[in-house]
């Protein structure tokens, strides 16, 4: 089990402004991690409420990685695995996979490209003046 289930299955305290409908910020008690709508979220952690403006709301984003695993190497199987598991929990996506044996190793080789998704606030504010709205 990972340490983003919210209130559900594992200790957690929601971060909200009282009274407010807004989706909750949740902290896990054992680890210190932050999840918003189910995924991980990154940064420092907001009070959010029902009626904070689109900008200052979370936004869904996400980080590319790419890497050739050798899975007669122990550490490159464990962490094959862990992508592999934030696969299944909908935490990441597979955008390319080729899997080859090779017969000098004897073993796998996968080149893998994925992406993690999580949450985070918005780097920029829309300006009523127009501008990049860069805050």
């Amino acid at each position: 089990m990972s340490g983003f289930e919210g209130a559900v299955g594992r200790a957690s305290t929601a971060m909200r402004a009282p009274g407010e409908n807004a989706p909750a910020l949740f902290k896990d008690k054992d680890t210190g991690d932050y999840s918003y709508m189910g995924l991980p979220f990154r940064g420092p952690p907001p009070t959010l409420k029902e009626d904070d403006p689109y900008y200052q709301q979370p936004v869904l984003a996400s980080e590319v990685h790419i890497k050739v695993f050798d899975l007669t190497k122990p550490d490159d199987l464990t962490e094959y695995t862990a992508i592999s598991q934030e696969v299944a929990d909908s935490k990441a996506q597979v955008s390319y996979e080729k899997i080859e044996y090779d017969a000098e190793l004897r073993g796998w080789r996968v080149l893998i490209r994925w992406f993690d998704q999580f949450y985070r606030m918005a780097e920029q504010v829309p300006s009523a003046f127009g501008g990049d709205g860069n805050a």
